[in-house]
């Protein structure tokens, strides 16, 4: 029989047993051991071990209602249903993405206590451009162009960059939104693909035919403007498409242009990523 799993409860008021510093020492401490237990594997009793503490840290410091911890409980390591014959690789899967949540809701932790401790988070653990682009993963955004996508796609692929597509990522019981939120949190950067996928008017200028992105493309690329900021939201707009108009100033990109890729890999550069063209040409 398929199993799932229970959410954590709503947020009340607590009072913390754990001072911020302390709290942050010891969610270090389990940042820092994340790569032993993906070493490990899925089935090492080390993970149980581990989550237990990270939870007991975010408890003590937040409590067992509040909004972070329920945000950590959502991140699963199995697959969120169970059956019989299910194959190892869906194991394996489930587990080194929650290992990668686990990593962007630490570090996110750890930049928050760093900024309460009042060193307004220079030496957090993600404090640079640079330091948050170690881990060559890059949200993409895209409407129903496959196409397109898969050329973008392809193209981080061979500049060694993992290209995170939402509808590719396990659904593991979460809303989309729930997922982009979770997914959002493993990148400092996301490439957009507009296309012209809907037509769109004024109402009273009916005759005035638009071609217009998705709905849900344009919101998340305001999503992305917002959590990471412009210089690091790249939109890759094809040819004929109306923009929103508060888009004028987002960095983007003619997807028409034969050289859409080098300009891509400069922007890319410019973000902190190390990234050599000569591997994509």
């Amino acid at each position: 029989m398929a199993k799932a799993r229970r959410d954590a409860q709503t947020s009340t008021h607590h009072q913390p047993t754990i001072s911020p510093d302390m709290a942050l020492r010891r969610l270090e401490k389990l940042l820092a051991q994340i790569p032993e237990i993906r070493s490990g594997g899925h089935g090492s009793s080390s993970l149980s071990t581990w989550e237990g503490n990270v939870k007991i840290v975010l408890s003590e410091l937040y409590g067992e209602n509040s909004l972070v911890f329920k945000e950590f409980a959502k991140i699963w390591f199995t697959p969120a249903m169970y059956y019989d014959g299910q194959p190892e690789s869906d194991f394996v899967r489930s587990f080194n993405s929650g290992l990668d949540e686990a990593t962007g809701f630490l570090q996110s932790r750890i930049g928050d206590l760093r900024e309460r401790a009042g060193d307004g988070g220079r030496n957090a653990i993600v404090p640079t451009l640079q330091a948050q682009a170690s881990g060559h993963k890059i949200f993409l955004v895209h409407g129903h162009d496959h196409g397109n996508k898969e050329a973008v796609a392809r193209f981080l692929g061979k500049l060694d960059l993992e290209p995170i597509i939402l509808h590719e990522q396990p659904d593991k019981g979460r809303t989309i939104i729930e997922k982009l939120e979770s997914h959002a949190r493993e990148t400092n950067c996301a490439i957009v693909i507009l296309t012209a996928d809907d037509v769109g008017y004024c109402k009273e200028k009916a005759e005035e035919k638009e071609q217009r992105a998705r709905q849900n493309v344009v919101l998340e690329l305001g999503y992305f403007v917002g959590k990471l900021g412009r210089e690091r939201t790249f939109a890759l707009v094809e040819r004929g498409l109306t923009l929103p108009s508060d888009i004028h100033g987002v960095v983007y990109i003619p997807l028409d242009d034969g050289e859409w890729r080098l300009r891509l890999v400069r922007e890319l550069k410019a973000a902190g990523f190390d990234v050599d063209a000569n591997n994509a040409f």
